[in-house]
C-alpha cells in the first residue's frame, strides 16, 4: 500500500516529463537527456548518504520527506524555468532512490525465507504495476485537462501520500520476534510412510484448561490460528468439549502431507512458537497431546 500510495502520483513527473522538455520548456533531446540525467544524478547522490541517513531516521519519516520532497519537482516543472527546476530534479532523483531503499528493505527485513520470493513478488507486481497505471492515467489528464494541471495535481496527491504516513505508517517490526524455522514442533511418529501427495492431513491437537482460563485460552488461540493458517492450514476451528469442560480441541487440515511437512520443518517460525507456548501456558499441563491423520478415499 505504502509503494501504491507514491508511485501512483509519483509516476506523473517521468509520463510527462518529456512532454514538459519539448512544449514548455522548448528543448530538443540533449535538453531531455540533462532534465533525466539531473534526476539519475540525484539517485547517485542518495547512495551515497542513504545507509546514513536510515540510521539516524525512521522509516516512515522517510517515506513521509520523500513523498514531499518529490512532490516539489511536478511543481517546479510547471512553473520554473530548465535552469531553476533542474536542482528540484536533482531532489527528485535523491528522494525516489530513498523511497525505493526504504521500501525494499521494510519488504526484506519482515518476510521469513520460506516466503520472501512471493512477498517481494508482490510487492513488485504493485510497484510497476502502480507506475505503468499512473502514467497511463497521468497521461489521459494531460491531455484533457492540460499538462500544469496534470503535475498541480501529481504533487497533491504527493503531498496527500506523505501526510498519509500518520494513518498508514510501515509497522515496525519487533527487535524480539525471530524469523528462524523453530524446531519445537514435535516431529511425527509414523508406523507407515505416506506419499508426498497423500493427504489432506488432520491435525488434532487436545489441551487441558480450566474454565478460570478458558477465556484467556482462546484469545490467544487467536495468534496460534493466524500461524495455522499463513504457514499453510486451513478449515481451523477449536472446540470445547461438554463432557469434560477442561478439554478443548484445535483441529485444521494440511492440504498434502508434503505440505504438511513443509509447514513444520521450513515455515514454523521462532514467533510462530511463541504464540502457542503463550496459549499453552493457561492450560494445566504444559503438554499436549497432538494427532495427525491422513484422509481415506471413499467411494461414493
Amino acid at each position: 500500500m505504502r509503494a501504491a500510495v507514491f508511485v501512483f502520483p509519483a509516476s506523473a513527473l517521468s509520463a510527462l516529463l518529456p512532454v514538459a522538455a519539448a512544449h514548455s520548456w522548448h528543448l530538443g533531446a540533449s535538453g531531455y537527456g540533462v532534465a533525466l540525467g539531473a534526476i539519475g544524478f540525484g539517485a547517485v547522490l542518495a547512495v551515497v548518504i542513504a545507509a546514513r541517513v536510515r540510521q539516524r531516521v525512521s522509516a516512515n519519516v522517510l517515506l513521509a520527506a520523500g513523498a514531499a520532497v518529490y512532490g516539489l519537482a511536478p511543481l517546479a516543472v510547471a512553473w520554473l524555468p530548465f535552469a531553476a527546476a533542474t536542482p528540484v530534479l536533482v531532489l527528485s532523483g535523491m528522494s525516489w532512490l530513498i523511497t525505493l531503499t526504504t521500501l525494499n528493505a521494510a519488504a526484506q527485513l519482515v518476510l521469513p525465507r520460506w516466503v520472501r520470493a512471493r512477498g517481494l513478488s508482490m510487492y513488485l507486481l504493485v510497484f510497476t504495476g502502480s507506475q505503468a497505471v499512473g502514467s497511463y492515467v497521468w497521461g489521459l489528464v494531460a491531455t484533457r485537462a492540460g499538462l500544469n494541471i496534470a503535475l498541480i495535481w501529481a504533487a497533491v496527491l504527493l503531498g496527500a501520500a506523505a501526510l498519509s504516513v500518520f494513518a498508514l505508517p510501515l509497522r515496525p517490526f519487533p527487535g524480539d520476534q525471530s524469523l528462524d524455522v523453530s524446531t519445537a514442533w514435535p516431529e511425527p511418529t509414523v508406523v507407515f510412510g505416506p506419499h508426498p501427495n497423500d493427504g489432506p492431513v488432520l491435525v488434532n491437537t487436545r489441551y487441558r484448561v480450566s474454565a478460570e482460563n478458558l477465556d484467556p485460552f482462546v484469545e490467544a488461540m487467536s495468534a496460534v490460528r493466524r500461524s495455522r493458517l499463513r504457514t499453510g492450514g486451513h478449515s481451523w476451528r477449536l472446540y470445547h468439549s461438554p463432557e469434560d469442560p477442561d478439554t478443548v480441541i484445535e483441529r485444521f487440515t494440511v492440504p498434502s502431507w508434503s505440505e504438511f511437512q513443509h509447514q513444520h520443518t521450513e515455515r514454523w517460525l521462532d514467533y510462530d512458537h511463541e504464540a502457542v507456548a503463550k496459549a499453552v501456558g493457561y492450560a494445566i499441563d504444559s503438554t499436549s497431546n497432538q494427532q495427525y491423520y491422513l484422509a481415506l478415499r471413499v467411494r461414493r
